[in-house]
């Protein structure tokens, strides 16, 4: 038996303020050991939860990217492109597990999720084609006009992609797998890290150690795609861009 205030498999320190980590401890308290990963009732007892450190709080921690972003989030950025995300009520909701932290996901996507090439197929509307080399294909991600101006972008500029990846029964429907598709996965989030990075020399360094086949393939499947689809395009804001584009809809 534990002394009251620690944890009854570590021994780490109760903290003061507890922020719920489910909706079991938002209605009915008890917190979730920081060190461990072990999770508590309101009283201190053990949930029997398995007791190991979690890498991610909101990503599946039983796979790991070949080539890991290795970023960090600029809040500036990404408020510019979600205010929505830093109103008062948003992040209350996220406090007490009501809405879902997208903040901390982007955070955990950019320095986890798998980076690849991403290229500007047209800035007149802004399309970007992210690749990913797990299904082969791109998806294309339409952004704000002011973004070519401000990143001083033009056809062919290069970009950096931070893709997570599902499993569901159902595959996207706006994205056509090429025929190196692994068969793994069938949804994709594709976040564009220069839009909401500011790690200059982490974004050019991974952008190095791309091939240039990648580059050239992400550009020509990007303009194959709008000559095939046009008008087809995610919205490629955070965490909107995990979202198919309406295929038939559009078409």
């Amino acid at each position: 038996m534990s002394p009251a205030g620690e944890c009854p498999a570590c021994g780490t320190p109760q903290p003061v303020v507890r922020k719920p980590s489910n909706w079991r401890q938002a209605l009915w308290g008890g917190w979730t050991c920081p060190n461990c990963g072990s999770e508590m009732d309101r009283w201190g007892r053990n949930l029997g939860v398995p007791v190991r450190r979690r890498r991610t709080w909101t990503r599946n921690d039983a796979t790991a990217a070949s080539n890991p972003g290795g970023l960090t989030l600029c809040h500036e950025k990404l408020r510019a492109l979600r205010p929505d995300l830093y109103r008062p009520l948003q992040r209350l909701r996220e406090m007490v597990g009501l809405s879902f932290p997208q903040r901390t996901y982007l955070e955990e996507q950019l320095q986890h999720g798998d980076s690849r090439a991403a290229v500007v197929v047209s800035v007149i509307p802004l399309l970007v084609a992210a690749y990913t080399d797990e299904m082969d294909c791109v998806a294309i991600l339409e952004f704000p006009d002011e973004l070519v101006a401000e990143y001083n972008l033009r056809e062919g500029t290069r970009l950096l992609t931070v893709n997570s990846y599902g499993d569901g029964p159902e595959w996207h429907e706006d994205l056509v797998p090429g025929p190196n598709n692994t068969e793994r996965f069938t949804e994709l989030n594709p976040l564009i890290a220069d839009f909401v990075s500011d790690d200059a020399e982490r974004l050019a360094s991974r952008k190095q150690e791309i091939l240039a086949d990648e580059w050239q393939r992400a550009y020509r499947m990007g303009r194959s795609y709008l000559k095939h689809r046009p008008g087809v395009a995610r919205d490629g804001r955070p965490v909107f861009c995990g979202e198919p584009a309406e295929v038939l809809r559009k078409q």
